[in-house]
């Protein structure tokens, strides 16, 4: 399939999606706009071991999103995603502001012949810090991410050359916290080759810089050069995998005081199952590593695992599961005590297809944090229910 056709079949699947979605049309532009509230039970708003607090949160939630086919293959997307949270037993934890969900994004393709370019601006603004492993005794950890760049794929049949270059911004919007500010510049290329349609392999590889703002992290360089693979078993069942050696240096800059440097393999190797027409499965095994808080990097080893099942017409039900092994670089600057455990949680969910165009969702998460030091540990209990409604 050359890159023409495989525009087309991707213009056509989400004109589909974008006809049946769209809340009102201006010409050729699509515009689309959701909302919701979710009200929520929270056990221990602050992650701690002891004296945990709770809290009943609100939070109403607002989508916009746009779709412009601007001729037949080139297309911009708008999505943005806005929510504000409301704490009844703690206000002064309210959000300051807005938060932006992490999905928000602005999204530009262009095809020039059998080459796709695409531009994107991807931006968050979250505040729960129980997403941030390492993290523990913290109430709310807002912060602002935002990665803009530029990527091309040249589809010449059987070999697919992939490239492209990502700035990225982190900024605490936390007192106390600056000293984790940092941009980022990564460059990332792939060569992929299809043995068959339903197998693709290739060599893939990748360059990080990373620069601090504070002198309290060590800026650094990551790169890593691997294999992929991507494969379709049957109808039902595809996978992809890829291993890499990444090798990060860190600079003496930070007063952290850690000289540790990572040289080793990471992996990433997922499965999809769709087992019959009402139920699917997913299983994801990594290995890979994130910058430090007191320390430079944090070695992590995860498991995810999703189950989705349509239980009867308008009920669907599902279930997420995690485990990962953390392992944080030695620091011995700061006095920051470095950790290593381990982390799971688990979340059923059920959902209710109201209307058409309104859902009701009732879920429950429970999040358990085991480290080296009994100060970090914590357990997390969460029951929500959420509306959306699609206008």
């Amino acid at each position: 399939m050359t890159g023409v056709e495989a525009a087309n079949l991707e213009r056509d699947a989400r004109q589909q999606v974008d006809d049946t979605q769209a809340t009102v049309r201006v010409g050729k532009v699509n515009f689309r706009m959701a909302a919701g509230l979710r009200q929520e039970y929270n056990d221990n708003i602050g992650l701690t071991p002891k004296a945990r607090e709770h809290d009943f949160i609100t939070t109403p939630h607002l989508t916009l999103g746009a779709h412009w086919p601007i001729s037949q293959l080139n297309s911009l997307d708008l999505v943005l995603g806005l929510a504000y949270s409301k704490y009844w037993e703690h206000p002064a934890l309210d959000t300051t502001g807005l938060l932006i969900e992490p999905t928000s994004m602005l999204d530009f393709n262009v095809y020039v012949g059998d080459v796709r370019i695409n531009v994107h601006d991807r931006i968050g603004i979250q505040q729960d810090p129980i997403s941030a492993g390492q993290l523990s005794n913290i109430t709310t950890f807002r912060r602002l991410n935002n990665t803009a760049g530029i990527a091309a794929d040249w589809d010449l049949n059987k070999v697919i050359l992939t490239g492209g270059y990502d700035y990225s911004i982190f900024r605490t919007l936390e007192d106390g916290y600056s000293y984790l500010d940092q941009d980022s510049h990564e460059f990332y290329g792939r060569i992929g080759y299809r043995y068959a349609p339903q197998l693709t392999l290739g060599l893939q590889g990748s360059y990080i810089i990373t620069d601090y703002l504070e002198n309290v992290q060590n800026d650094g360089t990551t790169w890593s050069a691997g294999v992929y693979a991507d494969t379709i078993f049957s109808e039902y069942l595809r996978g992809g995998a890829s291993v890499s050696f990444q090798g990060s240096r860190f600079d003496s800059n930070g007063t952290i005081g850690d000289t540790s440097s990572f040289n080793s393999v990471v992996f990433t190797a997922t499965l999809n199952n769709q087992l019959n027409r009402w139920l699917n499965h997913s299983l994801t095994l990594r290995r890979f590593t994130t910058l430090g808080i007191g320390t430079n990097f944090t070695e992590t080893y995860r498991v995810d695992y999703s189950l989705n099942a349509e239980v009867v017409e308008q009920v669907t039900t599902s279930l997420n599961f995690f485990h990962e092994w953390f392992r944080d670089s030695s620091s011995a600057g700061t006095g920051y005590l470095a950790q290593k455990g381990m982390r799971w949680g688990v979340g059923p969910m059920i959902g209710y297809q109201i209307t058409p165009a309104s859902r009701l969702s009732i879920g429950y998460q429970r999040t358990e944090r085991d480290a080296n030091y009994n100060l970090y540990d914590y357990t997390q209990n969460v029951a929500f229910i959420d509306f959306n409604h699609q206008f």
